[in-house]
């Protein structure tokens, strides 16, 4: 998957949970993810995402 493809907003399954992105950091490759059963936002490598989605 692209990085540029990822917007604030959207829906992502990683391997360490679901969340919505909050935050795309391409010269990183990483996404700063609000994870539905989360209280604090987690970051995660673009390697990590295995699906997308519109929220």
């Amino acid at each position: 998957m692209d990085i540029q493809e990822l917007k604030p907003g959207m829906q992502c399954h990683t391997t360490l949970g679901s969340g919505y992105v909050l935050e795309v950091d391409v010269p990183n490759h990483q996404l700063l993810l609000q994870g539905e059963d989360e209280l604090q936002p987690f970051y995660v490598h673009i390697s990590e995402v295995l699906t997308e989605g519109l929220s």
